[in-house]
């Protein structure tokens, strides 16, 4: 058996490349999974290890009102493709660290933890997504209910909870009226950005957007004000 040093599951963002190049610097014995909406990629592994393919995707419809309303399926096959995913990672080599940025497969690794599977887990969330403004029933159900008990069971399974922000913890505190995770810390990682300039020696004026492209981020005011900005 061959153990790796470092097991990451993360969420693609603002922070992805800055943060897999650092665990590269720290080991290349390390698997690096990186999740977004429609798929999971093997973004390293050392040469030894063999996944068959580099990208697994999720089940998804093409309609997106037909994935509203078959998402509790949908939750369900996918989830599978977690638990294989990852119980196979955890039995072949054993991670020293295991580093996950999502709550469905937390709990996944705080169990796989439990059975000595992994040697230290961190559950790493990303927000707290419970809301008055979920008035869907599918979303509130999801959000509202399933979300939170995910986020208690990911707290209680994994050794260590890194919060991105403080507000995360008091929420988290103020729904259930006490501590859940037995050890918490602030999310505190720095990303570093690089510029080249392939300009020589000219001066250029640049704006650098740095987030999730979401509807709600903001960046399109901003496009939107660029020719007043000019001005």
């Amino acid at each position: 058996m061959s153990k790796i040093d470092i097991l990451a599951f993360k969420n693609y963002s603002y922070d992805s490349d800055s943060f897999i190049e650092d665990i590269l610097c720290y080991s290349r014995n390390s698997i690096l999974l990186i999740s977004d909406f429609d798929k999971i990629t093997v973004q390293h592994k050392p040469s030894n290890i063999n996944f068959g393919k580099r990208t697994i995707r999720f089940y998804r419809a093409k309609s997106l009102r037909l994935n509203y309303y078959i998402s509790p399926l949908l939750l369900w096959v996918n989830m599978f493709i977690f638990i294989k995913l990852l119980s196979k990672i955890c039995w072949k080599y054993r991670p020293k660290v295991c580093w996950i940025e999502n709550s469905y497969a937390a709990v996944i690794v705080g169990i796989l933890r439990k059975c000595n599977l992994c040697d230290k887990s961190i559950y790493v969330p990303g927000d707290w997504v419970v809301s008055a403004q979920n008035r869907r029933v599918l979303s509130y159900v999801a959000n509202n209910l399933f979300f939170p008990i995910l986020d208690y069971l990911a707290c209680k399974l994994n050794d260590v909870v890194v919060n991105h922000t403080e507000q995360i913890a008091e929420s988290r505190y103020k729904y259930w009226g006490k501590k859940i995770a037995k050890k918490e810390k602030l999310y505190q990682y720095k990303m570093q950005i690089r510029a080249d300039n392939s300009h020589g020696d000219t001066e250029k004026k640049a704006i650098c957007f740095i987030g999730n492209m979401r509807e709600d981020s903001g960046l399109d005011i901003a496009i939107k004000c660029l020719t007043d900005i000019r001005k």
